[in-house]
């Protein structure tokens, strides 16, 4: 369960990811409700692509604050690299299910632990310059 870097008390809504890779980012929507047993939950599919060289995924939870949307602020919470050697091994359109611990973004050279996030991902292409993830 991640927890509020303000409050410490679990973040239970007005959640959303956004995965970074190189000069490119896609973030999901915003989950309003706790649908899945109490922890945020996105099922939905993110592209981004990864320039060749990538060392790199990163995958940072936020949350909305003032009303959420373009017109809110986002409060980062928790964030976990992934490096790209964990999902381009096997053909492309293979299936990956990772999991990794989130790191608190409010611990000042301190890495906390703060959840863990699990993550579905597959290559959609492998183009040797650039590969698209979902």
């Amino acid at each position: 369960m991640v927890k509020s870097s303000t409050s410490g008390r679990p973040l239970c809504h007005d959640a959303y990811v956004v995965v970074h890779a190189a000069s490119s980012f896609a973030p999901t929507r915003v989950d309003d409700d706790a649908d899945c047993h109490g922890f945020t939950y996105w099922a939905e599919a993110v592209r981004v692509v990864l320039p060749a060289g990538a060392p790199a995924l990163d995958v940072e939870i936020c949350r909305a604050r003032g009303g959420g949307g373009d017109g809110g602020r986002a409060e980062p919470v928790a964030a976990a690299c992934i490096p790209i050697e964990d999902f381009t091994m096997g053909p492309s359109g293979h299936l990956h299910c990772l999991s990794y611990w989130l790191i608190d973004s409010g611990c000042c050279r301190v890495c906390c632990r703060n959840g863990i996030v699990n993550i579905t991902m597959k290559g959609l292409d492998s183009a040797p310059t650039m590969r698209t993830l979902s």
